[in-house]
């Protein structure tokens, strides 16, 4: 009997406790609880409790829940088809995943940028269709983000693209009626934004040179390390004063063993 009665507790205490995850991710707290269990998380609700017991915060506990969450969620998806409260939830689950990651120029430095600058321009002139301003490319990789977890048929909310992206809301229209032209986005102001196949291939080129710039330089910093390095051994004299009067100081000593040893 206490058993069924702490186990009960400790289901609602769990319950609880998931319910301030769900708050904390603005999604639905029943929406959250069954994605949980149908990710793979069976008793969800006493580990839950069990977590709250070990002192974990809301946000620590959430860390730990995103993958069961995840895999809920497609598997949901799967099974009743695409749901307006689905997609929402999935959406902060790619923005949690992504939080510590930079979208676009914020990730390199002002020489990575000149370099990315000169291949976006050599691009352009193969393809008109390749973007080359800053706020533009960020649209991009972020749309590509996106589209790695939700696909391309799914519309962005514009005040999510503008915080993600770094573009200002005032920005965001022209930029994106302007990627429209060139065929890479499709934009409604209500719906939001979404990316095409080419907006796809374009965005992975994007990502591609953007990687690109960042590993050359980081190669091209350090050659140019080692050659400091190497210079400083060659520079770096083969005995200094100090070692030639510590060597002479052994020498002494040595000899005086030698000679005690001798007399005696």
């Amino acid at each position: 009997m206490l058993k069924i009665f702490w186990g009960m507790r400790q289901a609602s205490r769990g319950k609880k406790f998931g319910n301030e995850i769900a708050d904390s991710m603005a999604i639905s707290r029943r929406l959250f609880h069954s994605a949980i269990e149908e990710g793979g998380m069976g008793m969800h609700l006493i580990l839950l409790a069990s977590m709250k017991d070990q002192g974990k915060s809301v946000i620590e506990a959430r860390e730990a829940m995103l993958p069961f969450l995840e895999n809920g969620l497609l598997a949901l998806e799967q099974r009743f088809g695409p749901q307006a409260a689905i997609n929402e939830a999935k959406l902060a689950v790619f923005d949690l995943n992504n939080a510590s990651d930079e979208v676009g120029m914020l990730s390199i430095n002002s020489m990575q940028q000149t370099k990315y600058y000169h291949k976006l321009r050599d691009e352009k002139a193969k393809n008109s269709s390749v973007p080359t301003s800053n706020a533009a490319v960020s649209i991009m990789l972020f749309l590509l983000r996106t589209a790695r977890t939700l696909g391309n048929k799914v519309w962005v909310d514009l005040d999510l693209v503008t915080e993600q992206a770094g573009v200002s809301f005032g920005q965001i229209n022209i930029e994106c009626m302007s990627l429209e032209e060139s065929g890479l986005v499709e934009f409604d102001v209500m719906e939001g934004v979404r990316v095409t196949d080419e907006g796809l291939y374009i965005a992975r080129k994007l990502k591609d040179w953007l990687e690109w710039s960042e590993k050359d330089n980081h190669e091209t910093a350090s050659h140019g390390k080692g050659r400091d390095d190497e210079n400083k051994t060659l520079q770096k004299p083969m005995f200094s004063l100090w070692n030639v009067v510590l060597y002479l100081f052994m020498a002494s000593a040595i000899l005086k063993m030698v000679a005690h040893f001798v007399r005696g």
